[in-house]
């Protein structure tokens, strides 16, 4: 069993990106560019790859005491069951890496 680092979570950002909103379902855009850190310019490039696979999904609309439209993010069922199974695949590799770690300490 080994990680997929060539897919969309291939890269820290998209990774991040997608924690974030495992975390809080629905976000506004300058919310989360705020939280992952990176450049407008970038989270854009991300989200458009992201809603591509339909793992986000982006919408217009008002934010209460905030004036003026705002842009949403929220995760899709599809990128929630997506972000679960490559974290569960990185809690298997880390075991199956500290049970030969485990394995070969006791064989020395």
């Amino acid at each position: 069993m080994y990680l997929d680092v060539s897919g969309p979570f291939s890269n820290s950002a998209s990774i991040t990106i997608m924690g974030v909103l495992l975390g809080v379902k629905k976000v506004t855009f300058t919310e989360l560019c705020t939280a992952v850190g990176i450049p407008k310019s970038s989270l854009n490039r991300h989200l458009a790859m992201l809603e591509e696979l339909s793992f986000v999904k982006q919408s217009r609309g008002f934010k209460f005491a905030v004036p003026g439209p705002r842009k949403f993010i929220e995760i899709t069922p599809e990128g929630e069951q997506a972000v679960r199974a490559h974290l569960e695949l990185i809690r298997r590799t880390a075991e199956g890496l500290l049970s030969s770690q485990s394995a070969a300490a006791k064989e020395s």
